[in-house]
């Protein structure tokens, strides 16, 4: 709005406001001063690894296939951005100057500018993606990093190229901006010069002179000091540290030498594939619990944060496609999570429950970052080993769908669709992949939230066995906060999406443990078995070293009862008339199905026949019998 329009629109919204009194309330539109979008761009973006995850998203709007970035780790004086995507005009570029916080990405006039496929269909990129930017700031998430870079773009076709070297205004509340002014966010140079190649299309950012504290952070620079001073030890893996006094020297020691789970000669998907088997080996770095902080140096846990924010293939295969040997797959079924649950057979998941291809990944969208090609570090298979009864996976997936027909457009913020699975897995390494996160179009904002939408039941060991990703297909957008990494979490879209969650979590803990006691009960079963075996096998081993293998007397069989062997007598109880009766009762002090008499039953029936094989029992009546085994059984159970 020009500065001269805004005292003289306010003049008659305060007339209005006056002559309300009559009666006739005023309906108006709330307006955002231009300082406003200028302090949120300012300070909104928290980490250097936001600038990175909005530049990617910036390229992948704009239908590249590949983006590159470049640095000169561990130093980083200099980076760049490039992509091969469909590159901005002139009209683009002064509409981006212009109108910072008012992206045309969602509107009609983003067909106009090359931003988007018509106006009939703003939400999608001229090349058909979904788009994932929407406010238009992103490409200034970037003065966290510098306060001055320069973009150089081409669209295709055209035999120039437009160069924008811009400076950026560090925001100040002290500042002597006039009321309804426009708000100066930086300075800008813009001038076009001649391409050679006419076809060539894309973006280049380039950042020079980043900031001391960016700087500092890319480089791990609290990590290096804490491990100068002996109160850490070096990360896992690192690129390296700079001297502290000449920062265009490499650091003296083992911290100037890189530390990498690559070679230099590796491919960069093949780099990136041994990167992540490195972090998921089990006790990873000598701990059993491996977490990315302690492992990775900042620049490193970056890279993997980038990998998992962006629309990417999976480093193997997606877990709709995985099938996991001895992997148990469910489906929940049915209106909601609730329902009951389908096991799956080895069918893929996708391929059972007919749902789409690529949810959540784009599989024509490739980011290089320096010698790593990025792609999502989640691996379903050879998961980690522990003593858990369950030894294998557990994949719980399901979708909703949900139209809030009962609901107002501008209540429900229309229909919400999303696929999710949760997995269940004896050891989630890294412990950072804990939790569930969510997915808008395949782009994440934040890594894994450990407390799954602030799930309320206790189920603490379980819950730190369970990593889960949520694809939200339509919806959401509307709850999604300005920064793209947490959520308005009174939306409607987000209410609902977390009861669904928290349904899930609940079945599917639910079925872990139905599946984890039938397996322990079988497993006891298989131990007593064997435990039985290897007994009877010991007795007919003493029992014919003392009588003989050819000796005429059988071993006596054992014969447990309930009650007290009076009680049993009064029954009428009939057994073999050698056979050597035993109280559960007396001798065990526990009922029949007691894990304590369980365990012990076999034992003391072994002793038994032991003692019997050296005419031990012959001048003992039945009651001394029992005491006998009972003071036995106290000796064998001690410490149980």
């Amino acid at each position: 709005m020009p500065p001269e329009t805004r005292p003289k629109r306010d003049d008659e919204l305060r007339d209005q406001i006056i002559k309300s009194r009559s009666g006739d309330a005023v309906h108006t539109a709330l307006e955002t001063d231009a300082q406003v979008i200028a302090r949120v761009t300012d300070g909104i973006y928290s980490q250097p690894a936001s600038a990175f995850r909005e530049l990617i998203s910036n390229a992948f709007d704009a239908d590249a296939t590949e983006v590159v970035i470049q640095t000169d780790r561990p130093r980083f004086q200099r980076i760049t951005i490039s992509d091969n995507g469909n590159g901005m005009g002139p009209e683009a570029v002064a509409h981006l100057v212009r109108h910072i916080g008012g992206s045309a990405k969602r509107s009609s006039e983003g067909a106009e500018l090359g931003i988007t496929r018509s106006k009939e269909d703003p939400l999608f990129s001229p090349g058909g993606r979904r788009l994932i930017g929407k406010v238009g700031i992103g490409l200034f998430s970037v003065s966290h990093l510098t306060q001055s870079f320069q973009i150089i773009t081409k669209v295709a076709g055209v035999p120039w190229r437009t160069v924008a070297s811009i400076r950026l205004r560090q925001y100040s509340e002290n500042t002597n901006h006039v009321e309804g002014d426009p708000y100066e966010a930086g300075l800008v140079t813009i001038w076009q010069e001649p391409a050679s190649d006419v076809a060539a299309k894309g973006t280049t950012i380039v950042l020079n002179g980043l900031k001391p504290a960016a700087r500092e952070t890319l480089r791990s620079a609290p990590t290096w000091l804490a491990v100068s001073r002996g109160h850490r030890e070096p990360p896992r893996f690192h690129v390296g540290a700079v001297n502290s006094e000449r920062d265009y020297e490499l650091a003296g020691g083992a911290a100037g030498r890189p530390r990498l789970p690559w070679d230099v000669g590796d491919t960069p998907d093949r780099a990136f594939s041994r990167f992540v088997d490195a972090i998921s080996e089990p006790n990873v770095g000598g701990q059993r619990n491996p977490q990315l902080n302690d492992l990775l140096d900042y620049y490193l846990r970056m890279v993997w944060q980038l990998s998992l924010a962006a629309p990417l293939p999976y480093v193997a295969e997606h877990p709709f496609d995985s099938v996991i040997d001895g992997s148990r797959r469910y489906i929940f079924s049915g209106a909601g999570p609730g329902a009951a649950e389908l096991q799956l057979q080895e069918r893929p998941i996708r391929q059972v429950a007919n749902w789409p291809e690529a949810i959540g990944v784009s599989n024509d969208f490739k980011v290089i970052f320096d010698d790593l090609e990025l792609r999502r570090p989640l691996k379903f298979s050879g998961l980690a080993e522990t003593s858990n009864a369950v030894k294998t996976p557990m994949i719980f997936a399901g979708h909703l769908r949900d139209e809030f027909a009962h609901m107002p457009l501008e209540s429900s913020g229309g229909p919400l669709e999303f696929y999710a699975y949760l997995m269940w897995m004896p050891k989630v390494i890294p412990v950072d992949d804990i939790g569930s996160l969510i997915r808008i179009h395949g782009a994440s904002g934040s890594g894994f939230d450990e407390t799954f939408l602030k799930y309320q039941v206790a189920e603490t060991t379980r819950l730190k066995q369970i990593t889960c990703e949520i694809f939200v297909v339509q919806g959401l957008e509307g709850a999604l906060n300005i920064d793209r990494e947490s959520f308005n979490f009174s939306h409607t879209h987000v209410v609902r999406l977390t009861n669904w969650l928290h349904t899930a979590l609940s079945r599917a803990i639910g079925t872990q443990k139905n599946v984890a006691s039938v397996l322990r009960r079988q497993q006891r079963s298989r131990d007593a078995e064997r435990q039985l075996d290897v007994l009877e096998q010991v007795v007919e081993d003493f029992w014919n070293q003392v009588l003989g293998s050819d000796a005429d007397s059988p071993i006596p069989p054992v014969v447990w009862s309930d009650g007290s062997l009076g009680e049993e007598h009064q029954s009428g109880s009939s057994a073999e008339a050698d056979a050597i009766r035993l109280s559960r009762l007396e001798v065990l002090n526990a009922p029949r199905h007691s894990k304590k008499a369980q365990r012990a039953e076999s034992q003391m029936g072994a002793i038994a026949q032991v003692l019997a094989a050296m005419n031990l029992l012959e001048d003992l009546d039945e009651e001394q019998v029992s005491l006998l085994m009972a003071y036995l059984a106290k000796i064998v159970m001690v410490g149980e």
